[in-house]
């Protein structure tokens, strides 16, 4: 798996839980390797059936995110291996060197864990595992709701934070 196009991309959104639009419209330059630091700053959205670069759905959507180890070596092989010279600065493209389109990004993403043996999840589904992991690992409600750039906290802890006990308890019961 880690000689897909789209690794880096598939770690990117396990980790920090961005919505597929902020996760397309990185560029080179919102990843700052000497601050270690990610930038979320615009995403990429579908007009029509056109992918077009634009402003994030909030502005608490807007955010600064520690450049994880094993994320940052992971990025920086790719900007040396994959180095656009056509001058797109976007961190991942199409084969046609477009942005990419989030629906055609889903077939990916399943053909992607079926073929490494992983249960199907949605993309969605990733961003209430992340949620719920910063629970367990004790990261406060306020920390996480700007992590996951949620404009209210109530989001992130009504809707996307779970329980794992609960959850544990709902599949032994199936």
């Amino acid at each position: 798996m880690t000689d897909h196009p789209y690794y880096g991309l598939f770690l990117i959104m396990c980790h920090y839980e961005l919505q597929r639009g902020e996760a397309f419209g990185l560029h080179w330059k919102d990843i700052d390797f000497t601050e270690n630091t990610i930038h979320i700053r615009q995403q990429v959205y579908l007009v029509g059936h056109e992918p077009k670069l634009g402003s994030l759905k909030t502005r608490a959507s807007a955010r600064d995110l520690p450049l994880l180890p094993s994320i940052k070596q992971e990025l920086q092989a790719e900007y040396e291996r994959w180095l656009y010279p056509d001058g797109h600065e976007l961190l991942y493209l199409t084969k046609k060197d477009n942005p990419i389109d989030g629906r055609s990004f889903i077939k990916t993403f399943k053909d992607a864990t079926r073929k490494v043996g992983l249960k199907e999840i949605t993309l969605h589904e990733i961003r209430h595992s992340v949620a719920t992991m910063l629970k367990e690992a004790n990261v406060s409600a306020k920390d996480a709701q700007v992590i996951l750039g949620h404009s209210s906290i109530t989001t992130t802890l009504q809707i996307y934070t779970h329980s794992t006990e609960q959850k544990n308890q709902m599949h032994f019961s199936l």
